[in-house]
């Protein structure tokens, strides 16, 4: 396939003289982080965040994260750190990875292991993905959105204990990819492997990890298709050839936005992980990773990700459901077909 990037027009070729167009849009945020502040500190936190919640009502799933994502750092910016308590699990912990993420990028790099254990000392920092993944946001906007950025804020997740700056590298990419904390404009897309093409070698695979939802929303305008996903399915394949060892990451990251896309649904999300693997390695891996998030994130009220393992061949039914119940850090690339 070749990729062209034309006055913000994504033009994929499939073929001879066979072009997939997309046009890349830009975030609408009309309740922002600024709105969140200035509503907070007039009506107080309570009433603000029933008022973002009733809002959540009309607002597709895949955009809700986000949306809670400037509520939380529009309550650090009002409130400062005696806020965090108004924020819950609800939205993938959106409203505490962006109240964090404002923490991180207002007190600095001086400042993390501070928020990192006043945030697991709270009732809604008890996960330690959710403290993490905030500070990585804020680690990413602290240093700037530059591509020579990228790999400083990367660096800053090491002031954490090692499995949770696994954790935090994972919100430095989200936050490179979509700019949460930005002007609200995704990165641009002339390249769609970057930058996990060039990145240092220890990073390649949480970049990879998170790639897909990178595509999903700057190349599909964060269309739920089956249709898209067979296409991102295909960016995950021909990834391979820029980027070394890309293709386990990249469909365990499809995993991820194909039980978001699904409204959580286990049936919606497998049948979009399976219209993007043509094989079965693919499939296990996008599956088994839609299955993990479901049974062990306290977001969802029914931890049912073991269902979806009825979906992988009858040999493997067993060490799926194993690590389904065991959580995302007890899966690994040995844990598949080869």
């Amino acid at each position: 396939m070749k990729r062209i990037v034309i006055g913000g027009v994504f033009m994929l070729a499939i073929g001879a003289g066979t072009f997939l167009y997309f046009r890349i849009p830009q975030v609408q945020r009309e309740h922002d982080a600024a709105y969140w502040k200035d509503n907070i500190q007039s009506i107080g936190a309570e009433q603000a965040y029933a008022q973002f919640e009733s809002e959540m009502g009309s607002v597709i799933s895949v955009e809700q994260h986000q949306k809670a994502h400037d509520f939380g750092e529009g309550l650090y910016a009002a409130l400062s750190m005696s806020g965090f308590s108004s924020c819950n699990d609800k939205y993938g912990y959106g409203c505490a990875h962006g109240f964090i993420a404002g923490a991180v990028r207002n007190q600095g790099r001086e400042s993390l292991r501070a928020i990192e254990d006043e945030c697991l000392a709270s009732n809604i920092g008890d996960d330690v993905f959710v403290c993490a993944h905030g500070i990585g946001h804020g680690a990413l906007a602290y240093v700037g959105y530059a591509p020579e950025s990228l790999e400083t804020g990367l660096e800053l997740c090491h002031v954490l204990p090692n499995v949770q700056a696994k954790n935090c590298y994972s919100g430095v990419f989200m936050e490179y990819n979509l700019q949460l904390m930005g002007n609200g404009e995704r990165r641009p897309s002339e390249d769609l492997f970057a930058p996990c093409s060039t990145i240092s070698e220890e990073y390649v695979s949480p970049c990879m990890y998170w790639q897909p939802q990178w595509w999903q929303k700057a190349l599909f305008n964060t269309a739920t298709t089956t249709e898209t996903f067979k296409k991102i399915g295909e960016l995950c394949r021909e990834s391979s050839h820029y980027v070394q060892a890309a293709s386990s990451p990249c469909f365990k990251g499809v995993g991820v936005i194909a039980l978001t896309s699904a409204g959580s649904s286990i049936e919606g999300a497998a049948r979009l992980c399976m219209s993007a693997s043509s094989r079965t390695r693919e499939r296990e891996e996008c599956l088994v990773t839609a299955g993990a998030i479901k049974n062990n994130n306290t977001t969802y009220v029914v931890h049912d990700g073991a269902a979806i393992c009825r979906y992988v061949s009858a040999e493997y039914r067993a060490r799926c459901e194993s690590l389904v119940m065991g959580g995302l850090e007890d899966i690994s690339v040995r844990d598949f077909h080869p």
